[in-house]
C-alpha cells in the first residue's frame, strides 16, 4: 500500500480474518509518517509486531547487494511453509516482525537474517536516508524476522 488505510477498510479486513481468512501482507517502512498505523494495529491482534523500521544486512554487501536488501538463507524447518527451503531469497526494504504473546493466536518466525552485528532493524528512518544509519540503543539487534504466519488456535 501507498496511503494509509481507511477505517472501514481494516475493519473488513478484521471481519474477513475472524470468518477464516487469509491474507499476505507485505509492508515496507513509511519514511514520512507511519502510514500503517492501523494495519499494524490490526496485526498486533493477530500476535505479530510490525514494526516501522528498516531491516539493514551487512553481510549483503558483501554479497554484492545493497544492505537494504537482506539475504535471508535460515528458515525455519518447523513450519510446512518453510521446511523444504534451501534457497537464499531477498527481502528488500523490509521491516521488522516480532511474536506476541497470545493465547489463541499461534505465530511462527519463518525467515530471520544474520546475527548481530551483521544485521539489525534501524528505527530512526532519517538516518537511513542520510546514508547515516549505524546501530544505537533503539534499533534491533539480529537476526530479524523478515516473515512469518500467525493462525488461530484450532478449538475442540
Amino acid at each position: 500500500p501507498d496511503s494509509a488505510f481507511l477505517p472501514e477498510e481494516v475493519a473488513r479486513m478484521s471481519d474477513y480474518l475472524n470468518r477464516g481468512g487469509s491474507m499476505l501482507i507485505a509492508l515496507a517502512p513509511s519514511f514520512e509518517i507511519d502510514r500503517y498505523k492501523d494495519l499494524r494495529i490490526l496485526l498486533q491482534k493477530w500476535g505479530l509486531d510490525i514494526r516501522n523500521d528498516l531491516v539493514l544486512d551487512r553481510l549483503s554487501t558483501v554479497q554484492g547487494t545493497d544492505a537494504t536488501i537482506p539475504l535471508i538463507n535460515s528458515y525455519a524447518s518447523d513450519h510446512e511453509l518453510t521446511k523444504d527451503l534451501t534457497a537464499r531469497s531477498l527481502f528488500p526494504m523490509s521491516s521488522s516482525i516480532s511474536k506476541l504473546a497470545s493465547d489463541d493466536i499461534h505465530t511462527s518466525l519463518l525467515a530471520m537474517t544474520s546475527s548481530f552485528p551483521g544485521s539489525w532493524a534501524e528505527s530512526d528512518l532519517t538516518t537511513v536516508t542520510k546514508g547515516k544509519a549505524v546501530f544505537d540503543e533503539k534499533d534491533l539487534r539480529g537476526p530479524i524476522a523478515v516473515l512469518a504466519v500467525s493462525e488461530k488456535h484450532q478449538h475442540n
